[in-house]
């Protein structure tokens, strides 16, 4: 059977390991845990920023969305707006241009569609005819 061999105990390592005085080593931790929380502090105001400014940049996104929304929604109203003015048009326009036809034919004289029988009031029977208003 073999002989089991022998282990060292915790003084024997620290004491062998361990040139440093205690209080050093401890000074030492001690600084080094506070650099690290320090670079932890700085990234967390750092996350805190980004969090603000995701924030910030997700409300803008919802303005924009908000216009973005109403404009389409006024978009749709003016173009169906100028297609009822297009459609009025269109319909005035031929209506204009069955009067004209009308009234050319009425008349018989190409004036813009005043009727021949216009006379000026103190002419009497024998009259001038009266082209305008």
């Amino acid at each position: 059977m073999a002989t089991p061999t022998s282990k060292r105990t915790r003084s024997e390592c620290s004491a062998s390991t361990s040139t440093i005085s205690p209080e050093k080593s401890y000074a030492d931790v001690l600084d080094s845990i506070d650099n690290k929380l320090t670079s932890l502090d700085a990234r967390l105001a750092l996350v805190e920023v980004l969090h603000r400014e995701f924030q910030a940049l997700r409300e803008s996104l919802e303005v924009y969305q908000e216009q973005f929304a109403s404009l389409t929604a006024e978009d749709q109203t003016l173009r169906d707006s100028v297609k009822t003015l297009i459609d009025g048009m269109a319909q005035l326009s031929g209506e204009n241009k069955k009067n004209q036809r009308d009234n050319a034919g009425y008349t018989g004289s190409g004036h813009a569609g005043l009727p021949c029988l216009l006379r000026h009031p103190r002419a009497g029977r024998g009259g001038r005819r009266i082209h305008g208003p």
